[in-house]
């Protein structure tokens, strides 16, 4: 989730030149200091519920000017750097700091002055010394769409920060009083091939050419899904896992047989399009193990064309049967 950042503004610098300091000091600031002298400021909670997920790109979906309490402060650094604004969730694109939900950023402002500008991650340069940090009364907290909103979440707890010493020391942490619940009205989706068949034709051993090889055409097959309920415009984004029914733990691109089998020495691979698919675990998580994109979609129907064919497995090949079982796993991020 992104934070946000509330108050420095402008970073004054005094150099002493005969005095060296460990490390920067946290900041002693100039009223109601937090423990650790880290200033905290807290984003008041709000009903996400009100959201407009629909919105244009560019649209400020929430705003909030927040009090912050302090006449400012100052921290004793050893190495010069930049004061840097962090977010939880990775680097901004320029003032919008990710959130940790796909289509909404962050952005944080000194004070409510239309003339004033939007922090970026780069807060200025500061020498070794002394480093004074003026607060202003105020902090705007604004929550904006920059692409489409394809899937829920919730943004929670710290949502930014302001480090010195090259974003080492914190000074500052700003905070939510309440998780920002985010359940926008995208499609979702529900199997139609929720059995597949693929029947797979003869072939002879003295097709294959080694192991890793593959003996026969691919036959093709489709995983079918109707998405629907998803007010217009918005989509949500698709993933898929396929399982090895006969060995879950399998993580590579052979298909296990099942134990009806008589063949030795071959197993089953599943195409996504030339690339030979890998096995997971049987979740919806995201970032499950061998996880892959499928497409984003908004309402109707989707094919996932897929293919199998045998490969050979071992050295040696034993004619016989071969029947192979996979499952798939849909999850919608």
């Amino acid at each position: 989730m992104t934070r946000y950042a509330a108050l420095l503004l402008s970073l004054i610098v005094w150099v002493l030149p005969s005095e060296a300091w460990a490390a920067c000091t946290q900041v002693t600031w100039g009223y109601e200091p937090a423990p650790g002298n880290i200033l905290i400021i807290n984003v008041p909670a709000f009903n996400a519920a009100n959201l407009n997920a629909n919105a244009p790109v560019g649209t400020v979906l929430h705003r909030a000017v927040v009090p912050t309490y302090s006449s400012g402060g100052y921290s004793n650094c050893t190495l010069p750097g930049d004061m840097i604004l962090r977010g939880t969730t990775g680097t901004p694109n320029g003032n919008l700091y990710p959130s940790g939900i796909a289509g909404l950023s962050l952005r944080f402002k000194y004070d409510d002055e239309p003339s004033l500008p939007y922090y970026p991650w780069n807060m200025g340069y500061y020498a070794a010394g002394t480093i004074g940090i003026a607060t202003a009364e105020r902090m705007v907290f604004e929550v904006v769409k920059t692409g489409p909103i394809t899937a829920g979440g919730a943004i929670t707890g710290e949502v930014a920060g302001w480090f010195a010493e090259n974003g080492v020391s914190q000074v500052v942490s700003v905070r939510l009083d309440g998780p920002i619940i985010i359940q926008p009205n995208v499609p979702t989706c529900a199997v139609t091939t929720a059995d597949i068949s693929v029947p797979m034709s003869a072939v002879s051993a003295s097709g294959f050419s080694g192991v890793g090889t593959s003996s026969g055409a691919p036959q093709n097959f489709n995983i079918g899904l109707n998405c629907g309920g998803g007010s217009p415009g918005t989509t949500t984004r698709m993933y898929i896992t396929l399982t090895d029914q006969t060995n879950p733990a399998n993580r590579t691109d052979k298909l296990s047989l099942t134990p009806s089998s008589t063949a030795t020495g071959v197993a089953i691979q599943i195409l996504n399009g030339a690339t030979p698919v890998s096995y997971g675990p049987d979740s919806s998580a995201a970032g499950n193990p061998n996880q892959w994109f499928v497409t984003q979609t908004g309402n109707g129907l989707v094919n996932i064309p897929l293919s199998a064919r045998y490969v050979q497995s071992a050295s040696t090949i034993g004619s016989g049967t071969v029947t192979a079982l996979a499952t798939f796993t849909m999850s919608y991020q």
